[in-house]
């Protein structure tokens, strides 16, 4: 993983630094302005590792300027059923505006990701945003360190947000602590959901966004030859 660590902070990981996890201004979604995107991205844990492995839910808001910021993050090890059930609540919660603003719940087309996307496709279709790693993730490499060089890179650019660590008490408050720990220790801490589920969602916005290519943020990596 040498390859990608741009500034080495800590032993346990070096993909991001800690200096560049600002946190968002944003609490609630109310106070969100009403033209910025709106995005779900969410990491289904793998069938065969449930009892390990954990679900993971984000809620995002995108500003015209291409920041990104989380607004909201939850993960849980619980069986499947309750897992969907979290996403359904936060579609329905913020359909309205996710419709308004073109955004997408983006779920990986993979294991219980697979079985999230027939379940919800009759009644969520237009909303969701199959990923799929081998065919979205640019590039030769299709690894995870990959696909987080575009977080990475939003984080050193000053455009990648997270909740506020004061407000651990809400009820998303141990995630928004783990999610910290996840980005400070990937690649090698011993779980990886909350990077999957940023990364997914920040491959999708780059291939899409006037602010940020996928060619200009591997040049910016110095990995102009994964192409």
């Amino acid at each position: 993983s040498a390859l990608y660590q741009q500034s080495p902070t800590i032993d346990d990981g070096g993909f991001f630094d800690a200096d560049n996890l600002k946190e968002t201004p944003y609490l609630t979604w109310a106070s969100v302005p009403e033209n910025w995107s709106v995005w779900i991205s969410t990491d289904a844990a793998k069938a065969s590792q449930e009892k390990n492995d954990r679900h993971v839910v984000g809620e995002f808001a995108v500003s015209p300027e291409g920041q990104v910021h989380c607004i909201k993050v939850w993960h849980g090890r619980v069986p499947y059923e309750q897992y969907e059930a979290k996403v359904i609540e936060s579609i329905e919660r913020l359909k309205e505006r996710m419709v308004r603003t073109r955004g997408k719940v983006i779920v990986e087309d993979a294991a219980n990701g697979s079985t999230l996307l027939l379940n919800l496709k009759s009644k969520y279709g237009g909303l969701l945003r199959p990923f799929l790693a081998q065919s979205d993730t640019p590039g030769k490499d299709k690894s995870k360190e990959a696909r987080a060089i575009y977080p990475q890179v939003l984080s050193q650019r000053g455009l990648l947000y997270l909740p506020k660590q004061i407000h651990l008490e809400r009820s998303d408050g141990e995630s928004i602590r783990t999610q910290r720990e996840e980005l400070l220790t990937f690649p090698n801490g011993v779980h990886d959901d909350h990077v999957d589920t940023i990364s997914q969602l920040c491959v999708i916005l780059a291939a899409a966004s006037k602010h940020y290519s996928v060619l200009d943020m591997l040049a910016y990596a110095g990995l102009g030859s994964n192409v």
